[in-house]
This record gives C-alpha cells, structure tokens and sequence, in this order.
C-alpha cells in the first residue's frame, strides 16, 4: 500500500526512442494522492504511434481512496490523468471516496482506451462527466 504520495503511478515517457509497454500493475493500493496515476509522453508523440510512448498496459484491480480530510485540504487533483497512448486498458480500477467531480482524464492523443468494470465503467452511466475524453476522435471504450 502506498500512503499520501504526490503521484501514485507516475508513467512517463520523456524521451522518443524510449516506451512503457505490456505491463501489469495488479492489486495494487493507494491511498491520499494527489494525483493516483498519471500519464506523460515525449513533445512529438503521434497518436497511435508503437514505436515509442506509453501503450498496451493493463491496470488490474488499483484501488485508489481518499479521506474527506484529503478534500478539505485540497489534496485531491484527478484519480487518473491524461490518459495518453495506445491500448491502455483498466479493468476493475476503483477511485472510492474521491473528492473531485472528475475520475479520469485522456489527453487528445490517447487511442483505444478500454475501461472494464470498476468504478470508472460503472460510474460513467450514471455521471458521465466523471471521464473527461479528450482523444479526437474518440476511441476510449468502456464496458460496464
């Protein structure tokens, strides 16, 4: 369990011959982040582009939670933001008790985004606005 980090999981790509590819981050937890995962590619990435960047990882069953002492202290930025690559998918990844109206972001060149159960598909029936997509155009998938 991680407790009260800035970023839970920070998966950064800087550099355009570099890549995060075809990995599993299974039952994981964290707690009080600011920001529960983030995603950051090089200046230059192409969407859709496999020849670097961040693309065909799995989030299996992340738990993130905050307090409503994480709300008054302003801790809270977004549970998952900018979402960006090729055919990330989470299955079963559950922000509880999150203070912010938005769960999840995806940057513009994110392409193929699948959501499985969880609190993200669920949620998105219900209150849509909880994912911010901005991948144009849009090819995040989402099955409840």
């Amino acid at each position: 369990m991680v407790i009260n980090p800035g970023i839970g999981i920070d998966l950064q790509c800087p550099d355009p011959n570099g890549f995060i590819s075809s990995n599993l981050f299974d039952n994981l937890r964290i707690w009080g982040a600011r920001t529960g995962i983030r995603f950051r590619v090089f200046d230059g990435y192409a969407r859709g582009q496999e020849t670097a960047g961040i693309f065909y990882n799995t989030l299996s069953n992340v738990r993130l939670e905050w307090t409503r002492d994480d709300a008054r202290a302003g801790v809270y930025n977004v549970a998952i933001e900018d979402v960006v690559g090729v055919h990330n998918t989470f299955l079963e990844v559950m922000p509880w008790d999150a203070p912010g109206d938005t769960l999840m972001t995806s940057a513009e060149k994110a392409d193929g985004t699948l959501i499985v159960g969880g609190i993200l598909g669920g949620e998105r029936r219900n209150h849509p606005n909880n994912i911010v997509d901005r991948s144009n155009p849009s090819t995040t998938n989402i099955v409840n």
